[in-house]
């Protein structure tokens, strides 16, 4: 019947603390400094505080198809729970119950945790302030044995969430819930494997490891040949080259020597020549021939051509090999000299009437003059040349020739344009004439 303060706790005057004071709340002085809650909130007593989630140990209950619970789980801190080894898309019910733990050891203790010692007596007990002989909830220290065989419980005594098989009058009701186990979505569950499912929850035997050097873009079951190549096609592995490189493309050439270029053109794999030797003794050398006019490289065992025919299938008209001398690439005897160096007679044998300078052309020339002159007789001859100033430049010839006709040519590159006269003298004979270099 005292009066109370307005916010006090009790008739003494003790006002809510956020912790424990033995002068005030008349608690073990070895709390003194403590919180009374874990989440530091102001109350009177331990009992009014809320129950600490990190300080709360959950038991779990599966329903069985006669609708009885069985426990599947016990003593749980983490307030997240998944059961294995399901079926696919089933349903089950389950229901869940927790009681405070605050140390998380499974035990019912007394300090800070399971039920408030109100006296202080370090046993559970109860005042009963109706004298009716029964633990009331609201005089009991704060634990309920629902079935009245003073042994604490986890199932039921401190009024939270208990076994649904155990539920007594006065408990809260248990926390139940319906859960529906995920549908089957077959494929690879292994995420080190090859076309591995991150969504799939059951292994279907699709999973695959690339072999040595492969990688999963090659298919199922590929190798790798001596090159790196990853393919299930054995028939394309690669082969060592000539060098026994697996990376390697050198082949045997016709000669079999690795990454040769074959024999020298003309020539076979012993050094032989295979084609013609000209007259310099040179292999397909371009000295062949007879020193005779011919189509150049034209098949010898093609019908005969003439010029016309050689030029218009490609080939080339002309004299090559030893010439009418036998000089290799030679260009045959002087004109009006024979291969022996003798004056030929250009006119077969015969004979002038008279000494004579028939002929000299071209006339201008440049540099070279072809001079052709004629011997009634045996006799000494004499050839010169000389400039406008009539200074001698040139002997072409002073030697004893026999009767006939003759060329001589005078190679003028080493003079100068101008005009020049060309003198012939002979026994009781003597003759000039005039000719232009031109350069």
């Amino acid at each position: 019947n005292c009066e109370m303060q307005i916010g006090a706790c009790d008739c003494t005057g003790r006002m809510p603390s956020d912790k424990y004071n033995s002068l005030q709340m008349g608690t073990d002085s070895a709390l003194d400094g403590e919180y009374i809650c874990w989440d530091e909130a102001e109350v009177c007593d331990f009992s009014e505080c809320t129950p600490d989630p990190n300080a709360v140990s959950y038991n779990v209950y599966r329903e069985d198809i006669l609708g009885n619970y069985f426990q599947i789980a016990g003593n749980l801190s983490n307030p997240h729970y998944t059961e294995a080894n399901l079926g696919y898309e089933e349903e089950y019910t389950y229901a869940v119950s927790y009681y405070r733990d605050a140390n998380q050891n499974g035990k019912f203790e007394i300090q800070n945790e399971e039920f408030t010692d109100i006296n202080q007596n370090g046993a559970w007990d109860f005042v009963d302030s109706n004298s009716n002989g029964i633990c009331d909830e609201s005089e009991c220290e704060p634990f309920i044995d629902t079935n009245g065989d003073m042994v604490w419980t986890s199932m039921e005594e401190f009024n939270k969430p208990i076994n649904p098989n155990d539920f007594e009058s006065g408990d809260k009701d248990p926390v139940v819930a319906t859960a529906k186990t995920l549908a089957l979505l077959p494929g690879c569950t292994y995420p080190t494997a090859c076309g591995f499912n991150a969504s799939a929850n059951y292994d279907d035997g699709s999973c695959w490891w690339p072999s040595y050097l492969c990688g999963c873009d090659n298919e199922a079951g590929a190798l790798a040949d001596n090159c790196g190549t990853c393919d299930i096609d054995a028939e394309n592995d690669c082969t060592a080259d000539c060098f026994g490189s697996w990376v390697g493309d050198a082949v045997l050439d016709e000669c079999g020597e690795c990454a040769g270029e074959g024999p020298e053109p003309n020539y076979d794999c012993d050094g032989e020549c295979t084609a013609e030797i000209d007259c310099a003794g040179d292999c397909a050398g371009e000295l062949l021939g007879t020193g005779i006019l011919e189509c150049i490289n034209y098949p010898k065992n093609y019908p005969a051509i003439d010029s016309t025919a050689c030029d218009s299938i490609g080939f080339t008209w002309g004299q090559i090999g030893n010439d009418e001398c036998g000089v290799c690439d030679g260009d045959g005897p002087f004109e009006g000299y024979d291969c022996e160096g003798n004056l030929s007679n250009i006119k077969n044998g015969l004979i002038p009437e008279e000494y004579s300078i028939n002929n000299i052309y071209p006339n201008p020339f440049n540099p070279v003059a072809n001079i052709e002159f004629g011997l009634p007789e045996n006799t000494s001859v004499h050839i010169v040349v000389y400039d406008i100033k009539g200074r001698k430049v040139a002997t072409l010839m002073e030697s004893f020739q026999f009767a006939g006709y003759y060329s001589i040519n005078w190679n003028a590159t080493d003079y100068s344009s101008g005009v020049y006269f060309i003198r012939m003298i002979s026994e009781g004979f003597e003759q000039t004439k005039k000719v232009i270099l031109m350069k």
